[in-house]
């Protein structure tokens, strides 16, 4: 779990409003076991492709979250925070039982634009690209971001995406 905070109000990926001073401190869940598909569409090169992401398809991720919150709201009521907030405003003091938090975590859950580990490398039968970032059955073409990723990182996916790009470039030098 990676807390995400700042002096703001953040709800509908920032565009919701709040009167008064704000503090955020949201939970994202890093290293999920849930998989989400993706897949053509139509056979038109210019739309965008069918997602489903399919947050909480693995319960344990679910219960991760709701953890997350409980942590988050411990660390907000600390003696450490000093009274510095006045009040919860989401998900909101009435909502206390595990019950109610997920359906809370259903409603607002988005995600925060690093997705991954959708061109995996892996052998023709279970990866898109092979060691060396080829994408299997196309000459020429490799990939080299945080899709190729095997497993989502238990982190961000900045330095490991930075990594498949090092690597990318050493490969492509090296003519291989």
């Amino acid at each position: 779990m990676q807390f995400i905070g700042g002096p703001a109000y953040f709800r509908d990926r920032g565009f919701a409003t709040h009167d008064g001073a704000a503090l955020a401190l949201g939970c994202s869940l890093v290293g999920s076991r849930s998989t989400g598909v993706v897949r053509l569409a139509s056979g038109d090169p210019l739309s965008k492709p069918a997602v489903r992401f399919d947050y909480f398809g693995d319960p344990d991720d679910m219960a991760a979250m709701i953890t997350g919150i409980e942590r988050a709201r411990e660390v907000v009521a600390s003696s450490a925070m000093g009274g510095l907030v006045g009040g919860e405003i989401h998900p909101g003091p009435g909502t206390r039982t595990r019950t109610e938090l997920e359906q809370e975590i259903r409603r607002g859950v988005d995600h925060t634009y690093h997705p991954s580990c959708t061109a995996r490398i892996g052998s023709e039968t279970d990866g898109v690209v092979d060691a060396s970032l080829r994408v299997h059955g196309i000459a020429g073409l490799r990939v080299a971001d945080a899709s190729v990723l095997p497993t989502i990182p238990h982190g961000n996916t900045h330095a490991p995406t930075v990594m498949v790009g090092e690597k990318a470039s050493d490969l492509i030098r090296a003519g291989r």
